[in-house]
């Protein structure tokens, strides 16, 4: 699920993501959720159940948010090496800081 530029209600100057992966269990396999997520309005930007969370498979994700144009000017989450690097190699110059819960 990626929602389209027109279902934002109004575009900030300044967006800050939030990144979190969420585990999911089946009978057969374990997959994971994860979640792009805009800080200072909660809105939900991308989410997709995935096996592996490579960096490869994170940044089809992220490239996802990126090219509705919001101006990502940080990035929030657990500190899963996959996560910060799909982003280093993205968006190198944009800050990165550890959740402030884990």
């Amino acid at each position: 699920m990626t929602m389209s530029a027109r279902c934002w209600p109004k575009r900030q100057s300044k967006t800050a993501v939030s990144f979190y992966p969420w585990m999911a269990f089946s009978r057969r396999r374990s997959t994971t959720l994860y979640v792009l997520r805009e800080v200072f309005s909660g809105t939900v930007l991308a989410a997709k159940n995935m096996k592996s969370g490579s960096a490869a498979e994170l940044q089809t994700l992220i490239l996802s948010v990126i090219e509705l144009g919001f101006p990502i000017v940080g990035i929030v989450s657990d500190g899963q090496h996959s996560i910060r690097l799909a982003f280093e190699r993205l968006r190198p110059d944009v800050p990165y800081q550890y959740c402030q819960y884990h």
